[in-house]
């Protein structure tokens, strides 16, 4: 079995896609995609004080920050386009 691995970075540094392709050799119909979702924390980022109190306000109503989402730039928007590509 192969594997292709690829790392995406979000934007702001603090959170991370790795995406697996594991390659049977045998039979086509068994490669299988793995997509992990990482939040490596705000590595000293600086936000305004109205964001901070938005992002607070949403931890006291959901009870959870915005780990739902990744923002990218064009580099790691070539990266995801460039592994895809090669695994279609």
């Amino acid at each position: 079995m192969n594997k292709i691995t690829e790392y995406i970075e979000c934007e702001c540094s603090t959170e991370l896609l790795q995406l697996v392709y594991d390659i049977d050799d045998q039979d086509e119909k068994l490669n299988s995609l793995y997509i992990s979702y990482y939040t490596c924390g705000q590595q000293g980022n600086h936000y305004s004080w109205k964001y901070r109190l938005k992002h607070i306000w949403h931890i006291i109503r959901k009870g959870t920050p915005f780990d739902d989402y990744i923002t990218l730039n064009q580099e790691e928007i070539n990266k995801l386009r460039t592994f895809l590509n090669t695994i279609k």
